[in-house]
């Protein structure tokens, strides 16, 4: 199960901050069969700028696809922290390995201490498509501005297949 916790009112600027990751499972009632305890994932460590992608507010779908051209959907929700009012622009990048293939700009985005869901489309063309023969994936890179200054950088590693259900 994936959360985040905010640590921001806990840290301090400018000194040495420790930061302890532990499972406290003495709470949990004991059985003969084994329950589990501990942390068997990553766990990360995620510093952003006060406007930034929100945690599990990226989406990426692949709705039209044909053997020429591959359209890329990107939905976002982007959460400001900032009392000011700041113009805002997303950046997209597609890249096929390290090659750039497409991007998308939106521009004059304004946020102020509050959510708003953003919509990029992004064509890639002659795409390579994913199959469990050739899972090839590509890589989306989001990069926020605010007034012209990098606030937050956001990646996303997927796959343009399509498949469809029938009786």
């Amino acid at each position: 199960i994936s959360f985040q916790y905010d640590l921001t009112k806990y840290l301090k600027s400018g000194e040495e901050n420790v930061i302890a990751v532990r499972v406290d499972n003495s709470l949990q009632p004991n059985s003969r069969w084994y329950t589990g305890s501990g942390i068997y994932r990553n766990v990360k460590l995620i510093t952003t700028g006060k406007t930034h992608v929100k945690y599990l507010g990226y989406s990426i779908t692949t709705p039209l696809i044909d053997s020429s051209k591959a359209s890329i959907d990107i939905e976002m929700d982007i959460i400001s922290f900032s009392n000011e009012k700041s113009q805002i622009e997303v950046l997209t990048k597609i890249y096929n390995q390290e090659v750039k293939v497409a991007e998308a700009i939106l521009k004059d985005i304004s946020l102020s201490d509050s959510e708003e869901k953003v919509s990029q489309v992004v064509t890639v063309y002659n795409p390579v498509l994913w199959s469990l023969e050739n899972p090839f994936l590509y890589k989306a890179k989001t990069e926020i501005y605010i007034d012209g200054e990098l606030s937050d950088t956001y990646e996303s590693y997927f796959g343009i297949r399509s498949f469809k259900f029938d009786i």
